[in-house]
């Protein structure tokens, strides 16, 4: 067999890291806003990151609810004491993303 024709492998491409981590990152994204649609009774499109919650119509009873979703879904445990700083879902999201890598 000829080197030149017979042992060449195929070279699939594989998506870079970075465009993997991306992916990922927005289908976390994806998975929390419907989260919050779904028990927040808010449709998708009217969702945004940088809304505060209760500027969003979302109660403490209904962001407790998100919480316990979100970590039943990324199984993952957010800390009572992190939820202070979290005011949008924006901040959730990246919080999520955090407590995911850090999961591994």
């Amino acid at each position: 067999m000829n080197k030149e024709s017979g042992d060449k492998k195929s070279k699939t491409k594989l998506p870079s890291k970075s465009k993997l981590k991306s992916k990922s990152e927005e289908k976390i994204k994806k998975e929390i806003v419907e989260i919050i649609s779904n028990l927040g009774k808010i449709p998708k499109e009217r969702i945004d990151l940088k809304e505060h919650f209760t500027s969003a119509g979302l109660d403490s009873f209904t962001i407790i609810e998100i919480i316990f979703a979100i970590e039943n879904k990324f199984e993952i445990d957010i800390p009572q004491d992190s939820l202070a700083n979290i005011q949008n879902v924006g901040q959730l999201i990246e919080l999520t993303k955090q407590l995911i890598e850090k999961r591994g």
